[in-house]
């Protein structure tokens, strides 16, 4: 496979799971706020999805800004 197809693969990855993510998160900050108390154990949950969340987003941002570059 060609460096630009494998990209076009990563991203859409990226981008998918982004997607997944912003729904998972959106969701636990619903069960977070119903909770009322905000256990730990979903506030940490939470933290780890958004960590994951910046990395995606970078990692969409690169692989998009590479296939850019490389043209067609």
């Amino acid at each position: 496979m060609s460096e630009r197809v494998i990209l076009e693969v990563e991203v859409s990855s990226h981008r998918a799971r982004v997607e997944e993510i912003t729904a998972a998160l959106r969701d636990l900050e619903q069960d977070i706020t119903r909770a009322g108390d905000s256990p730990a154990k979903l506030l940490r949950a939470a933290d780890l999805l958004r960590l994951e969340l910046k990395g995606r987003e970078a990692a969409v941002q690169l692989g998009s800004a590479r296939l850019r570059m490389i043209g067609d």
